[in-house]
């Protein structure tokens, strides 16, 4: 509830000012009786800090009625006041101050001799009128401060809930410049402790849709873009809609997150244990096709045979086809047949019954195409699989049916196959080490992996994706990769594939003690694979050498932050480099420092 007591100074001001116009005392108190306005302070004097139960004007606000009191030895309240000896009131006027249905204080003239009395009883009506109008006035007041209050309340509330979502939020004017951004916004963009005001979006993404955007609308979505900071590159996606009132363009409103973010929330809300295709991480066309493609196959029921390379991800699109298509209800059951040795592997696909050989569980045991009935097998290193066995699977893929090793009843089964191998199947077929019956059984739906050195843009957002997980199971807070070390480990070959690439990842935010990832910190054998490859390479990450280039651009980014990027910071700066301000401006876009 509101309170007159939130707006005291104001309330001693109406006061004297009623006071000064009508050439009466006046006192104002709340609702507790308590005196927060004295137009000459001598009730506070007399040691009166709030009036008597049984005054007027704890009548005037008990009953909500103005009261006008002609004589105080006329009245049977004014002889019990327990401050009669110390009133000097002759006659008063009391108005109830009334705030949202609720008595919240009084207003009352006193007329303190005979004159002021007389003058009372002859203008009470224009009295009246007068301090009616200033409990009004009042009244307004004391909203306008419950509403400040509340707009105050409010604008923490906004901030509490901006800084509390983890999508990066930005306010810009209608010309482009800063109005607020969010703390996740401020650490991607790296502006934090900036002076928003002097900050123009078109600075921090120079790009020719936010040009458009600012200029003519309309609302655009998810656009990829690469922020360079100082030390690492940022993939996100970036949304924007503007902000119109009466037609009126009024500025816009920015969304921006990190692509790992989106990556990790996509597979964290559609596919559990980041299952489905939101697991498969990359925006370069090739794996994009590959996805596409993926996708369409996940519809049929076709037995399906992925090829690739060590490493590259065949069990990921297993997982995301099994999640994607209509098995997906079922389990997704895998199997390694190079780790299972050939005297046990036919037992593990097909099961056995009770008795079957030395050593068999009592009851028998079910194999894993029983396990995957009514979902999906993968059959990983499918090329590893022995002849005889090989046999035997294409029997099961042409009558969909099983029989237990050691049973003779076959058992009906309902069993999406996807094999996998990173062999060379045609070339085995053509040598007689793999059956060329169950190579077409099995190469119904055919789909190539590619290795990660034919989509290198992937290398950057796959960094960044495995670096967050490690950090998450480490519990530590890295920055990420410096320039110089993602500009080796994007040339390296990756032999091992995104396998290899989430292992150095983990070794690097093991190794580590700084908050930038540096050549320092990558595994010997990648920079040494670079060197041998090009003797002149001069990013020599064993022996801590850094680029002359490196060097001057972090003298050049220390003198930006001693001296600041102000027009005189840039022309100080310059004067400490010795060098001009136009070099000084040419290494600052050379280097992309903003």
């Amino acid at each position: 509830m509101a309170r007159l007591d939130t707006i005291q100074d104001y309330v001693q001001k109406t006061t004297e000012a009623i006071a000064s116009v009508l050439d009466m005392n006046v006192i104002i108190c709340d609702d507790t009786l308590a005196i927060i306005g004295d137009s000459d302070s001598r009730w506070v004097v007399d040691g009166v800090t709030s009036l008597h139960s049984g005054s007027i004007l704890a009548r005037v606000m008990r009953t909500n009625n103005c009261i006008i009191l002609y004589s105080k030895s006329d009245n049977p309240a004014c002889r019990e006041c327990v401050n009669l000896d110390k009133c000097q009131v002759e006659a008063m006027i009391g108005v109830p101050i009334e705030y949202e249905d609720k008595v919240v204080g009084g207003i009352g003239i006193l007329a303190e001799n005979m004159e002021s009395r007389q003058r009372l009883q002859q203008k009470q009506e224009y009295y009246l009128s007068f301090i009616t109008h200033m409990s009004e006035l009042l009244k307004s007041k004391l909203s306008e401060k419950e509403q400040n209050f509340k707009l105050l309340l409010l604008q923490e509330q906004l901030a509490a809930i901006l800084n509390s979502v983890d999508s990066g939020i930005i306010a810009v004017d209608e010309q482009g410049f800063l109005v607020h951004c969010n703390d996740e916004a401020g650490e991607i963009l790296g502006i934090q402790g900036r002076q928003l005001e002097a900050l123009n979006i078109q600075e921090l993404i120079n790009e020719d849709y936010m040009i458009s955007f600012l200029e003519y609308g309309p609302a655009f979505r998810n656009k990829e873009l690469v922020l360079h900071g100082a030390h690492k590159q940022t993939h996100a996606i970036i949304s924007g809609k503007k902000i119109m009132v009466n037609a009126a363009n009024c500025g816009a409103i920015l969304f921006l997150k990190r692509l790992s973010d989106v990556y990790d929330e996509v597979a964290a809300v559609h596919l559990p244990d980041r299952e489905g295709f939101g697991a498969i991480i990359g925006k370069s066309d090739t794996i994009q096709k590959v996805v596409e493609q993926a996708t369409r196959i996940a519809e049929g029921f076709s037995t399906i045979l992925i090829q690739g390379e060590s490493g590259t991800g065949k069990e990921v699109f297993a997982k995301a086809i099994h999640a994607a298509g209509k098995t997906c209800k079922g389990s997704f059951i895998a199997i390694n047949c190079a780790a299972i040795p050939e005297s046990l592997l036919e037992s593990e696909l097909f099961g056995y019954e009770e008795g079957a050989f030395s050593g068999a569980v009592k009851g028998g045991r079910i194999g894993r195409f029983q396990q995957a009935n009514g979902g999906t097998l993968f059959l990983d290193e499918i090329g590893e699989m022995p002849l005889l066995l090989q046999t035997k699977l294409l029997r099961v893929l042409q009558d969909r049916s099983i029989i237990r090793l050691g049973g003779n009843k076959p058992i009906t089964i309902d069993v999406r196959v996807i094999a996998a191998t990173n062999r060379d199947i045609d070339s085995m077929v053509k040598a007689s080490e793999f059956r060329e019956d169950l190579y077409y059984r099995l190469n119904v739906i055919p789909l190539h992996i590619p290795p990660l050195r034919e989509r290198p843009e992937d290398i950057p957002i796959l960094l960044d994706h495995f670096l967050a997980e490690a950090l998450r199971r480490m519990d530590r807070k890295i920055g990420g990769f410096s320039a110089e070390s993602l500009d080796i480990l994007s040339r390296y070959q990756w032999k091992g594939n995104v396998r290899e690439l989430a292992n150095v990842v983990e070794y690097c935010a093991t190794m580590t003690r700084n908050y930038f990832i540096t050549t320092n910190d990558l595994p010997p054998k990648i920079v040494n694979d670079l060197l041998q490859k090009d003797p002149d390479e001069s990013a020599h990450g064993q022996l801590g050498i850094e680029r002359l280039e490196n060097l001057e651009k972090g003298h050049i980014m220390n003198a930006i932050k001693l001296y600041g990027d102000t027009l005189n910071g840039k022309t100080l700066a310059a004067n400490a480099l010795g060098i001009s301000l136009a070099t000084l401006y040419r290494k600052l876009k050379q280097y992309s420092i903003t």
